[in-house]
């Protein structure tokens, strides 16, 4: 006589208790690297969007602190009447300063720390440096005689032979200003490469 009892090959299996019930895909990547890759950005790599009116209220104040020495330089060499083309060559670099500042916000190098602080300890060496004379002064002196230098051999309106910046026109010392602007910034671009350089050799060192 057979055994009418079913056979158990045909019942589905009860899971194993501790074991999962489906099977896992053994060519998945591991769930901690799915966990990594979707982990949200830390609160301290977020820089928060800085509106148009604090830019223009940041920039102005770096700009005006920053230009102080090269604006007394250039009260005594050039014209006073000539001093509102000074003040619009800094206006000037207060309407670029803010139009980079809002137009980098959401690019990705403003999210590096190292890179943020340094940026900020070279803008306020910059203004700290332009306070206090006379290393401001020579600074900024320095970086005068070398911009007139250049507009001499570079300004294609200027006659032969012309007395700068004394006898300089309205446009000629907006330029010269605008000229002396970038080599400051050229100076202090290095400096913060300089100060970035090292923030990143000793975070490593402190991490290994």
């Amino acid at each position: 006589m057979k055994n009418s009892r079913p056979d158990d090959s045909a019942r589905p299996r009860e899971p194993i208790a501790g074991r999962s019930a489906v099977l896992e895909n053994p060519f998945a990547p591991p769930q901690h690297v799915d966990q990594a890759r979707h982990r949200p950005t830390d609160p301290a790599d977020e820089v928060p969007r800085r509106s148009w009116l604090t830019s223009l209220g940041i920039w102005t104040l770096v700009c005006v602190l920053s230009a102080l020495p090269s604006f007394f330089w250039g009260y005594g060499t050039i014209a006073q009447e000539k001093m509102a083309a000074m003040s619009l060559g800094i206006a000037t670099f207060i309407c670029l300063y803010t139009l980079g500042d809002q137009w980098s916000q959401q690019h990705h190098w403003r999210r590096q720390r190292a890179l943020r602080l340094a940026l900020k300890i070279g803008y306020i060496t910059r203004m700290v440096i332009s306070v206090v004379f006379p290393v401001g002064g020579f600074l900024d002196l320095w970086c005068g005689l070398l911009s007139v230098n250049i507009a001499v051999h570079t300004l294609p309106w200027l006659p032969p032979g012309l007395d700068l910046p004394h006898s300089a026109d309205f446009l000629t010392v907006w330029a010269i200003t605008m000229i002396q602007g970038c080599v400051l910034n050229v100076v202090v671009a290095a400096f913060v490469l300089l100060v970035w350089g090292l923030i990143v050799i000793v975070t490593k060192l402190r991490l290994s």
